[in-house]
């Protein structure tokens, strides 16, 4: 049966690269993060139910956000399913899927007609028996690890079940017409790609010139362009759209076979995704003009209810939304949300009194990898982190500019929920300024691809994403860099510890679903972990919460914005004035008419020059100037 196996170079359609079932069974449980991939086909006696328990629905253009009610309703829906398919199928192979969201159950024996996906009560559940693929994970539940043989006839009587109704009996032409469907082809064709990317895996060239011609048959050529462009950048300028004009014809949709998902028919390919919204244009089959499709609206007289935020930890967080948490160097910022990633990972009430939701979490360590070693073994001298704890580290080099690193990092998440058997709730980036090493935090340009990369992750893992960042100067104006970054987050903290003091004051800044809650102080307590090679302590710190009423007053903007003419020659050279002025600023706090105002008395000393034929400013050489640097009057 074809089962590729996991590896370089690996394909779905190779019979050479094919083993059995236990064997793959095997890899996947011996060799975790090795997924073999179980493709169903007519030559196969294999029948898969996949019941998928996926986090709520947030709201998405064309789309609305699923209820507190809809949610708990298919939660539970699907836990009814997969405890009617356990009492039915007492002898079967049961895995946890990829997310660790839902249960894959293989048995022997096969149905008639298409699948897809159930229909009622049974909408949770998918099943197939041919024309589709699934990974392998290992994650098997105990005693459940072989897939007996049942009566086709008992396997037909549940398809009919789950899909509400016999199989369509026409013998027609099978290849699906999905030419009406443009959205779910576009829709496809991502899933196909943003797999690729995830696995970091880009086809040999003649396989990639065929997938392309698909995709460009599939969605059109600038369609098709946009995705490609989307998952995998162009190595060189205008490649895609060359490659667009060479291709002499568009292979078939069939060529996607060989690549990712496979639908059997346009009526379960819609099925498979019920929540897409649709193209900008359609085009008018019978006229050929374009007509604009509508967005969805909602009558307020239909919207009933109390919306409810989900946040895992109790005020703070919410499930699958985006923070920064933000405050000046040696603050205690990285100490305190690796806490809170603890109480995460354990399951264990915040500073105490919050109530939190155990989920695994990925912590990507991006400075001082020595430090967070520590840091992680205090917690756990401490007894607050358990050895077993769901709590992963990534010190790989990972970049938000980046936007295959997405991928890989989101790839990463679901490996993190398969091996916990727990749903990723939190993902932190410590810190941004690493997370974007080549790009320009000043830059919205270059800020927003950042952003962009944080929402890929969290739409490809439903993951809350925390990234650890740095204040400016003036500390009271709020986080580093542009402020779209702000824009875009759901929460904002901010860490502050006046100069000589111990105590460090934790509040949230902004909340776009939740109250903001009272201010959380707190201190470090040191940890001494043993002796370097020369005799001294090896130490480090755990978070000691504090009283509320230890907090600190918050700081006002612009109340430490006072910087000299002398102090504004730290940030030369600069490449333009204006280049000058923005640095000033993030920095400093300094508005634009006192630079402008120092500036001149720069010039007029004799401090700054323009290097010759550029917009370059450069400081002059000290000794050709003026007045002291001290000078009150600079």
């Amino acid at each position: 049966m074809p089962v590729a196996r996991p590896g370089v170079g690996t394909s779905k359609t190779n019979p050479e690269h094919w083993t059995d079932f236990a064997t793959a069974a095997a890899i996947a449980a011996n060799e975790r993060g090795l997924w073999p991939y179980m493709v169903l086909s007519d030559g196969t006696p294999f029948t898969l139910f996949d019941v998928d328990r996926k986090p709520r629905r947030e709201a998405r253009p064309g789309v609305a956000a699923e209820t507190t009610e809809e949610y708990e309703a298919r939660i539970q829906r699907a836990e009814q399913s997969l405890q009617r398919l356990r009492e039915m199928f007492p002898r079967r192979y049961e895995a946890r899927s990829k997310s660790g969201n839902g249960f894959h159950i293989i048995v022997r024996g096969k149905f008639e007609g298409t699948g897809g996906k159930g229909r009622g009560e049974w909408a949770e559940v998918e099943a197939y028996t041919r024309a589709h693929g699934v990974a392998l994970t290992g994650h098997v539940e105990a005693g459940h690890d072989t897939p007996a043989t049942y009566p086709a006839e008992t396997i037909q009587a549940i398809r009919d079940t789950i899909k509400g109704g016999p199989p369509h009996t026409d013998t027609g032409d099978a290849t699906p017409d999905l030419k009406s469907h443009g959205n779910v082809r576009r829709e496809w064709a991502r899933q196909v790609l943003g797999e690729l990317a995830a696995a970091d895996s880009r086809p040999d060239y003649p396989d990639w010139r065929d997938m392309a011609s698909a995709v460009f048959g599939g969605v059109g050529v600038e369609t098709g362009i946009e995705l490609l462009e989307e998952f995998f950048p162009e190595e060189k300028e205008g490649e895609y759209r060359r490659m667009a004009k060479s291709l002499q014809w568009f292979a078939s949709w069939e060529t996607l076979r060989s690549f990712g998902v496979n639908p059997s028919d346009p009526e379960t390919l819609l099925a498979l995704m019920p929540d897409l919204g649709p193209l900008e244009e359609e085009e008018n089959t019978r006229t050929g003009e374009k007509t604009a499709d509508p967005f969805p609206i909602t009558r307020v007289g239909d919207m009933e209810g109390v919306a409810e935020a989900l946040d895992f930890v109790e005020g703070v967080l919410t499930e699958g939304g985006a923070s920064v948490i933000y405050g000046p160097s040696n603050c205690g910022k990285s100490f305190w949300i690796l806490d809170l990633a603890a109480c995460v990972a354990t399951g264990a009430n915040f500073r105490g009194v919050l109530e939190v939701d155990r989920g695994a979490v990925v912590y990507v360590a991006l400075e001082g990898a020595y430090g967070v070693r520590n840091r992680i073994e205090a917690l756990k001298r401490a007894g607050r982190l358990p050895g077993d704890a769901p709590l992963f580290v990534v010190f790989a080099p990972v970049s938000l500019m980046n936007t295959r690193h997405a991928g890989r990092l989101a790839a990463s998440v679901k490996h993190a929920a398969e091996q916990s058997g727990l749903p990723c709730r939190l993902v932190i980036l410590d810190t941004l300024a690493r997370a974007m090493a080549g790009g320009d935090e000043n830059s919205g340009k270059d800020m927003m691809v950042a952003v962009k990369s944080i929402d890929a992750i969290r739409a490809a893992t439903g993951a809350h994403v925390c990234v650890v960042h740095h204040c400016g100067k003036d500390e009271a104006r709020g986080a580093r860099g542009h402020s779209s970054l702000r824009a875009a987050v759901d929460t904002e903290i901010e860490v502050s510890r006046p100069e000589a003091e111990t105590i460090s004051t934790v509040r949230v800044t902004k909340q776009r679903d939740l109250q903001a809650g009272e201010a959380m102080p707190f201190s470090l307590k040191v940890v001494t972990l043993g002796s370097d090679r020369r005799g001294k302590p090896i130490t480090s710190c755990v978070v000691a919460h504090e009283d509320p009423a230890a907090a600190g007053k918050p700081g006002r903007a612009g109340r430490t914005a006072k910087c000299t003419a002398a102090e504004m020659l730290r940030y030369l050279p600069a490449a333009t004035v204006k280049e000058w002025q923005e640095t000033v600023k993030t920095e400093t706090g300094l508005g634009e008419t006192q630079f402008y105002a120092h500036k001149k008395r720069l010039e007029a000393t004799g401090r700054i020059r323009r290097e010759d034929g550029t917009k370059r400013i450069v400081r002059n050489d000290p000794a050709d100037a003026m007045p002291d640097l001290e000078d009150p009057g600079i």
